[in-house]
């Protein structure tokens, strides 16, 4: 399949949840966000850049930081053991059957969901830092950092065309890997 192709209905299956995931922890980073400014009153002036503020900045590049790197190991490692036979789905865990059936497909998307959940969650966090730190420090810097690692959650949703490209790069690595016996590249 090249990335122009469409997924296999299981396959899409899995990537709508994905979707799902991702839309939700973006929506709990905005709505947390609105509550905190509808809530947020105090006639001090906000502190621009307060200690709460600063931790969450370094959060956010830490987060961010993270993302790049934490998921790419993740998956690098995973692929290495499907490559060398050391992983397969069992039939107790969720979805277990239909993933196997799918063969090194399902193995890879189960490892993009692992991808994209971690990165995610990664992000996630530190917005919600970034929201604690507005609400108790009025600081607007805080709250720009948690809309701006709000919409960094949404840069990199999940797409069928995505996850097809994805895939097919995982598919001909994975290819590489059973051929030579070792990680050939990064993600």
């Amino acid at each position: 399949m090249n990335s122009g192709e469409q997924l296999a209905p299981e396959l899409r299956t899995m990537l709508r949840i994905q979707q799902v995931i991702v839309a939700a922890m973006a929506m709990g980073v905005l709505v947390f966000l609105m509550v905190s400014l509808a809530m947020h009153t105090t006639s001090d002036p906000p502190e621009m850049f307060g200690m709460l503020t600063m931790i969450a900045t370094g959060a956010a590049v830490a987060g961010l930081a993270a993302r790049a790197v934490v998921p790419v190991l993740m998956v690098r490692t995973q692929r290495q053991r499907i490559a060398r036979g050391e992983w397969k789905p069992s039939a107790e865990m969720p979805g277990g059957a239909m993933i196997a059936k799918l063969g090194p497909d399902g193995a890879l998307m189960m490892l993009h969901q692992l991808r994209v959940i971690v990165g995610s969650a990664l992000i996630e966090g530190a917005a919600f830092l970034a929201i604690i730190a507005f609400f108790i420090e009025g600081s607007p810097v805080a709250a720009g950092l948690a809309v701006l690692l709000a919409a960094s959650l949404f840069v990199q949703f999940p797409t069928q065309r995505r996850v097809a490209a994805w895939l097919a790069e995982q598919r001909r690595l994975l290819e590489e890997e059973k051929l030579l016996g070792r990680s050939t590249s990064d993600i």
